[in-house]
């Protein structure tokens, strides 16, 4: 009997309890579709608030919404939709009777209930509206694709690239330089750079774009856009800068390069943050001026020359394939790879043009051309080129000495009957090239500075280059003479030079190295030479 009464008293007390909350739908209608108004309207700002973080998001590259963000932006969605719903009906008042104004208390009933329920969702969807981070970065495309590498390993380059990984490595180096002549395979380097430390997760991104001698800064802010995966809206170049700075900034580790480098850049006006700036971000710069890049902040510079001859052979052979090898072909071979001269881009060219052709006349033709230099493409690359490096130079001083050195058929290193860089001095003293230098250790120390700008401009290489010179049987003819500025004979083989020989316009005449014991030199030899 005690437990019937128990159980009744249960009972009694769950239905009076149940009587109560459907009671407290009627008596606090009024209650629940006010709170429910005031929760969706604090609800539609939070959801204000995420859409403005997914498209601030957006704007520095991470166009990919977060699942659990996106699924709570349409579950939102979804609760916000329901409740304008049931506030539309109170609205149009479906809580009284047609034509009377006293209550209904069926649709107030359900109407409450529903706006009880709704308010409970849409606070519990605000309670979850917790986020770090609305939007993520898709995995940027690699930066350099393996068919365009191009890149052989070779001891004097994996050395380089080695080096240069291990000093990005330093958490004290943000900025790192690698310089050298045109062709000698700087974009090669760099672009391997990228290719490892992408394929080495040594950067979480990297991006490469390359500035040129006519540098375009929206088109730079383009490349490095791209390579983040960035849309850039701002019209202005100084709008576009702050949103790569404000992406690059997020990035936990990011390598920038910047290849082919010809004029000093403001790192600023493009965009990229560095050093104190963002720290994760490493820069690597390419060029042939090793003082520009040094204007740029680069704290550690690498070299990069020319490949020995060991280096330019295999080069050749892996792009020209084992038709290299064939009878006649391979000592025809050796003689094109020379006439390349150690450069990597020359060297490539030449052998993919070459590539499996076995017919010994065709590469007989390839080494004409290549000795006369008349590889029209390459010819006209490297001519461009080599002018606007020369239109760089600062001063006439230094043009002088560069087309002066030019003139003479090896370097510096005293090979082979070369001369050395002060053997140049009193040549130069006497042209009259050094202006307001008043003895011979000023014209000396003149000399070894713009002997230093011309090799780190990469104009000059320290180390010895033969150059090609014509062999003559006989003495120029008169018209001939009348257009020379300098008679240059390294090694001859004559016992007598000519009488009064008109050259108006020579101001150098240089003898060296003859092969003969005596030599008869006229007493008016110099006459026709009045300068």
């Amino acid at each position: 009997m005690e437990i019937v009464t128990a159980i009744a008293g249960k009972v009694v007390d769950l239905t009076v309890v149940s009587i109560g909350r459907q009671l407290g739908y009627l008596f606090f209608y009024n209650s629940n579709v006010n709170k429910l108004k005031t929760s969706v309207e604090k609800l539609k700002a939070k959801m204000d608030d995420t859409n403005i973080s997914v498209e601030e998001a957006k704007q520095i590259g991470e166009t990919n919404v977060l699942p659990s963000v996106q699924k709570w932006i349409e579950e939102a969605e979804v609760t916000i939709a329901d409740a304008a719903e049931v506030i539309e009906k109170e609205a149009q008042g479906e809580g009284r009777c047609f034509k009377w104004t006293f209550p209904n208390l069926c649709k107030r009933y359900y109407l409450s209930r529903e706006a009880k329920k709704l308010e409970g969702d849409v606070s519990n969807a605000m309670l979850e509206r917790k986020f770090e981070k609305v939007c993520y970065r898709p995995c940027p495309e690699m930066s350099v694709s393996p068919s365009t590498r191009d890149y052989e390993a070779m001891l004097s380059r994996t050395s380089t690239l080695d080096a240069v990984k291990e000093t990005l490595n330093n958490p004290d180096i943000c900025m790192v330089g690698v310089y050298g002549m045109g062709g000698v395979g700087k974009t090669t380097l760099v672009k391997e750079l990228a290719w490892q430390a992408e394929t080495e997760g040594l950067f979480s991104v990297v991006v490469i774009a390359t500035i040129t001698s006519a540098p375009n800064l929206r088109g730079i802010q383009g490349q490095l856009a791209d390579g983040l995966g960035l849309k850039l809206n701002s019209e202005t170049e100084q709008g576009r800068a702050a949103d790569l700075r404000t992406s690059i900034s997020g990035e936990k580790s990011i390598l920038v390069i910047l290849d082919d480098i010809w004029g000093e850049l403001d790192l600023t006006q493009v965009g990229v943050p560095y050093g104190d700036q963002h720290k994760a971000c490493k820069l690597v710069l390419t060029g042939r001026d090793l003082n520009v890049l040094h204007r740029m902040g680069t704290q550690t510079d690498f070299p990069l020359g020319v490949l020995s001859e060991e280096e330019s052979w295999t080069l050749f052979e892996s792009m020209a394939g084992d038709v290299v090898r064939h009878g006649r072909v391979e000592a025809i071979a050796v003689k094109v790879v020379k006439c390349c001269f150690g450069l990597p881009l020359l060297i490539v060219a030449v052998a993919k043009a070459l590539r499996k052709t076995e017919d010994v006349c065709v590469w007989k033709d390839a080494l004409t051309r290549l000795k006369v230099f008349d590889h029209e493409d390459y010819h006209k690359n490297v001519s461009e080129r080599l002018k606007f490096s020369y239109d760089c130079l600062k001063g006439e001083e230094l043009r002088s000495l560069f087309l002066l050195i030019g003139s003479f058929e090896h370097g510096f290193n005293n090979y082979d009957g070369s001369l050395k860089a002060e053997e140049l001095v009193p040549i130069c003293w006497a042209l009259g090239l050094y202006k307001n230098v008043r003895s011979l250790e000023e014209a000396r120390n003149r000399h070894y500075t713009l002997v230093k700008e011309l090799m780190d401009s990469s104009l000059l290489l320290d180390s010895e280059i033969n150059r090609r010179f014509t062999d003559i049987n006989e003495w120029p003819n008169k018209d001939q003479l009348q257009k020379f500025h300098h008679i240059i004979l390294p090694q001859y083989l004559i016992y007598e030079l000519p009488r009064n020989v008109e050259c108006p316009n020579l101001t150098l005449f240089f003898l060296r190295f003859s092969r003969v014991d005596n030599l008869n030199v006229q007493d008016n030899l110099f006459s026709g030479m009045p300068r």
